[in-house]
Formats: C-alpha cells, structure tokens, sequence
C-alpha cells in the first residue's frame, strides 16, 4: 500500500557525528506528557456507552499542544488497563494479593470485576485482542475493532494539532514479574492478567506459572487457532461450545511468532497512513537468553522485518535499548551481527530510560551515534514539576534528542513548552482558505493553502499566480513564523481560528486578514495546470488552466495570457467533472484521472471525442 512521506528526517551532521531529526529542512524538536488517553477513551475514560467513532480525543490533546508539547508514546497493548486497579492512592485494592498454600504465589484474584461504568469488562474495551465475555479469555488471532477505530481517531486528533504519536506495539513489563513486593510493584497486575498468558487466552500460548518473558521471544513456540470457517469466523467469535447443527470447531496449529506478526501487520494496516506515526518495537525488551546475540534482539529483528514491510522506510522504528549492563548493548551486538540480522538497517532510533541527564551523545558507542536518532525518558526518575521538566527537556534539546516524560501533570508539559526551542505544529488551520475580508484593502481576492508538510501557497486568482509561496517554520499555538520564498525572507503572523476551525484571521502588523474555510472535492484541480498534448489535435494555441476554490476555472493563452475561457464548475463526481463555460454558453462533462502522484491530469470528453492532457505547474 503507498502511503504518504515521512514529515520527518533523519539526517547525519558531519559536525555533530551523529543522526539528528529534521522537519523542513530545520532540526525538530519533539517533547511532552503523557495525555490521559490511554484508554482509548479520550477525555470520559470510563464511559463505554459511547461509540469508539465519537469519543472525543480534542481536549486532551489540545491540552498538549497549548503546552508545545507534540509527542508522546502510547502503549497499544497496556497491562495496568486489563485490571482495575482501584483509587489512584491505594495499592491495587482490588486484588488479592495473598499467598496461596498451595504455589506460594499471591492469588492475584480480582474482589470485584473490572469493568467500566457501563459494565463492558476492561479486558474487553481496553486491549486490541477480541475478548469472550463467557469463557473470560482473549484470542490472539481476532481482534477488537472498535479499539482500532478509536486508535485511528486519536491518531487523527494528535495529526490535527500537530502531535507525533509514538506506538509502542509490545510491552515486556506486562509479561513480567519483578521482586517480592507484589503491592508496590504491581506484579499482580501484569503477567496474571496478560493476553499472552496461555491462562487467558484460548491460543495456549505462553503456559508460564511465574512470567513470561523469555517464552515471549520463543517464536516457534506452538499454539493454535479455532474456527468454524475460517475467513468468516475472523471478525467474531465462534459458537462455543457446540449446539445442535453446529459443527465442531476446527483447530489449526500456529505458532506465538505467527501470532505476534499478525498483531503487527494489524496495527500497522490501521495506522501506517498517519504520517504522524512511529512504531517502539517493545517496551523495556529484557529477558531471555544472553549470548553474541541475545534472544530478544533476534526476536527484534524479526519484528522489524514486519514493521518496515508497510513503513518502506516512511516511518520510524525505535528499539527500546534497556541493557542493565550498558546502554546500546542490545543495539551494538546487533549492529555487529547485521549480516544475520539483515532488519538492522532499517532500524532509525535507540530510546533509553532513566536518569534522562546521565545520557551523553558523545560517550556512546559511536555506532549508535552513526545511525540512529536518540530518545529519553524519564521512566520512574520523573518529577512532575515545571522546572524540572523544562531543563531535563532543555537538555535533551541541547543534546539533539528526542524527550518523552513519564508525567500527566500540566506543571510538567508547561515546563517542555517553556525549553522548546522551535516547534512546529499541524493545527486545524491546515487546508485551503478563501479570503472573505481584509483591513486595509490589498489584495481582496486571495486563496491561502496550507499544507500538512508546513507548504504554504497564496494564490491571486486576478492575477492567476502565485503571490507566496513558502513554507512554516515556527507555530506554536497562537502564532506561525514562515520562510517567503517569494521575498526571500522570514514572515510572522498572528493567527486565530473561530466557527469550530471554519473561520480563520491572520494578523500581520496593521494588516488582518479573513478566511473562511474551503469545503468542496476541488483541493486536487487546484490551481495552475500547463496543456502538454490532446488528441485528436486541434487548432486552440497552447494555453494554462487554472481552477479556483470558489468553483471558478480560467483557460489563459500562454504567448500573452489573454483570457479564452471563463468558467463554472457545476459538478464533480469521483470520476467525472462538469463544467459550464460562460463565454461560450455551453455544458460539457469529462472523465478525469490524476497520474504521476496527482502532477499529471487527463481530462476526457464524456463522449469520448477529445483528450487533454495537463501537468500541474503549481
């Protein structure tokens, strides 16, 4: 499937000796909270009676960008959402944390069932596996697509207000236990109630007493799938058990590696598009069997080789690097290793967690600097205060990196927006604009388009040219700094959205500007397109056509730009436009088709007697 460009790049700087981000040609500098979304829910965590398509990411998410906070990880599969942990300031009340006689373990048995406030267990509404209420088990081969719908709409949201969005696809915390203190710790909560664990699944995969972790990177690990008839049983669940006149079900044998690629390619179906979007292989990755290579690292290539199969290079990929020993253990023996483990070359950035200061670029192993972005968290060294978040994120920015802080408060995304050296944003007022008014009067009819890639074009259709064209380099939530190509040089402007985003006023010194917000299926006709070849041949000279937001199209002469055509668009269909020429008084339709990434148009008389064919010229 093709999907749109990367908005950002990594670059190497000969002077740095390292990858740094860029967006625009300027280095990026991305940082922020956790929002509270991480139940798919948007800002009414608990409410299950709404739809997964009209849950409301917008508050929160504007909360963000207020801040110049745009980025942020979200776990996809997240262990402390399977078990209600009960109030914030007790210790997981809701389970039982006593031993049993009989193992030794805490029981981990739920008081009370976890479910929302309109009763749909948490299991249920919180994990991208499709859950049986009855049998009270996930199976790992069918999924949750109302969770999928609303994972898009949040990434949609985050696009709209100009927020990376960080997926992380696994997590090796659910699948683990660490130390005694169950209460504290929150063992309970993780590999008892984890989709992996063979006791809540029906795919028998992972049958682990204690934990998980090292059967996780095992993947020939066996397993199964069930169904009656196979492609109609995988968006539901099979009757079962069996009643009269229905048949046994079918088991098949799969293994935990099939498995865990087809999570990853249902992910990456629903989310690759977003050009906002990367993709953390695994939370944490420890675990498993040492050696040149370890397991987990294998099992990362791997992945990767799933992963970029949709991305092609259009999307980042991070390996969480959290050697105990050493930071970039993982990713030296890797590198080192890169003629086994061929998905290396793929991979774009190493994130580490921690004390976020101790983090020194330049006393990295200088492979990890060669090719890879570098990102930090703070993980649990995080304070939620403003000052501490703003010098922490201070330095990462000083040290090209990459922040992510494990804070919600507004106290810490206020400090990140207080140390965010530049930002750019994707806000709503991205789209075309058609100027309504102006004080004083200058140019009266402009169009104004802004691009989601930071491409801004301002066009006269009196003129039929272009009298801007540049691209944003600074915006943050009340003001946008651009590069005017044109004049060649730096633009400001204050800007304001109002009418639910459909009204925008651009403010630039003692000139105001007002627009209101195009709404048609034109945006691809627009603006000026040069005539390159027809058939049959006809005797018109050769001539620019240009075609308007307000449903206006002019053909001009290209020796002396003298009007031949003044028009009206009447219609537009997904394969056919109608247009009605005022100067010579008639209706026709064509056929069009867009070619070349949308920089070639054919247009086809409906009566199939003549082609034209234009190559867009803006």
């Amino acid at each position: 499937m093709a999907i749109k460009d990367n908005l950002l790049q990594k670059v190497y700087s000969n002077t740095e000796g390292r990858q740094i981000l860029y967006f625009n040609n300027s280095e990026a500098f991305l940082a922020g909270i956790y929002p509270d979304i991480q139940k798919l829910d948007g800002v009414h965590g608990d409410q299950s009676s709404f739809a997964a398509g009209n849950v409301d990411f917008g508050p929160q998410l504007e909360r963000l960008a207020r801040y110049r906070n745009n980025f942020f990880r979200h776990w996809v599969i997240f262990y402390p959402n399977f078990v209600n942990a009960g109030p914030e300031k007790e210790c997981f009340p809701n389970l039982d944390k006593t031993k049993d006689e009989a193992t030794g373990l805490p029981k981990c048995t739920e008081k009370a069932p976890s479910v929302t406030s309109g009763g749909q267990p948490w299991r249920e509404r919180y994990s991208p596996f499709m859950y049986n209420k009855i049998l009270k088990k996930w199976d790992l081969w069918r999924y949750n697509e109302d969770y999928f719908v609303r994972l898009r709409k949040m990434i949609q949201t985050a696009y709209d207000y100009g927020i990376f969005v960080q997926l992380t696809l696994f997590d090796r915390t659910g699948t683990d236990k660490i130390g005694d203190d169950y209460c504290k710790i929150d063992n309970c909560s993780r590999w008892p109630y984890s989709p992996w664990n063979a006791k809540n699944n029906v795919n028998k995969v992972i049958d682990a007493q204690v934990k998980g972790v090292s059967e996780f990177y095992n993947r020939s690990l066996p397993g199964e799938i069930r169904y009656i008839e196979r492609n109609r049983d995988r968006d539901r669940w099979p009757p079962e058990p069996p009643g009269p006149g229905i048949p046994e079900l079918i088991i098949e044998p799969t293994t935990l590696g099939q498995l865990q690629d087809l999570y990853v390619e249902k992910v990456m179906q629903s989310t690759v598009e977003f050009p906002n979007v990367c993709y953390e292989i695994m939370n944490e990755p420890i675990g498993g069997a040492e050696g040149e290579i370890p397991d987990r690292v294998r099992w990362a290539d791997a992945i990767v080789a799933v992963i970029y199969r949709y991305t092609q290079g259009k999307r980042f990929i991070f390996y969480n690097d959290f050697t105990p020993r050493k930071a970039g253990l993982d990713v030296i023996a890797w590198e080192k290793n890169k003629s086994v483990l061929v998905n290396y070359s793929h991979l774009d950035g190493i994130i580490f967690h921690g004390d976020v200061k101790q983090y020194e670029p330049n006393n990295l192993n200088p492979v990890i600097r060669r090719d890879l972005i570098i990102q930090v968290s703070t993980d649990t060294f995080t304070d939620q205060s403003e000052e501490y978040n703003r010098e922490t994120a201070k330095n990462a920015f000083k040290k090209h990196m990459m922040f992510q802080a494990e804070a919600v408060e507004d106290s810490a995304a206020k400090g990140i927006g207080d140390a965010m050296p530049t930002i750019f944003k994707l806000p709503p007022l991205c789209g075309t604009w058609i100027k309504t008014s102006e004080t004083p009067a200058r140019v009266p009819h402009l169009f104004y388009t802004q691009k989601q890639d930071g491409t801004v074009l301002v066009f006269n259709p009196d003129k039929d040219c272009v009298s801007m064209q540049g691209a944003v380099t600074q915006m943050d939530s009340y003001k946008l700094v651009f590069w005017n190509q044109t004049m060649q040089k730096l633009g400001r402007q204050r800007y304001t959205l109002k009418d639910n985003n459909q009204q925008l006023t651009l403010v630039d010194g003692d000139w105001t500007q007002v627009f209101k917000r195009y709404q048609g299926p034109l945006a691809l006709f627009f603006y000026q397109w040069e005539k390159i070849s027809e058939t049959p041949a006809t005797q018109l000279a050769p001539y620019f056509m240009f075609v308007y937001p307000d449903n206006t199209l002019v053909t001009r002469r290209k020796d002396n730009f003298a009007v031949n055509n003044r028009a009206r668009i009447t219609n537009v269909t997904a394969t056919q436009i109608t247009i009605h020429s005022d100067t010579l008084n008639n209706e026709t339709t064509w056929f069009y088709r867009f070619t070349e990434g949308g920089q070639k148009l054919s247009l086809e008389k409906s009566d199939h007697s003549w082609t034209q064919v234009f190559r867009r010229v803006v």
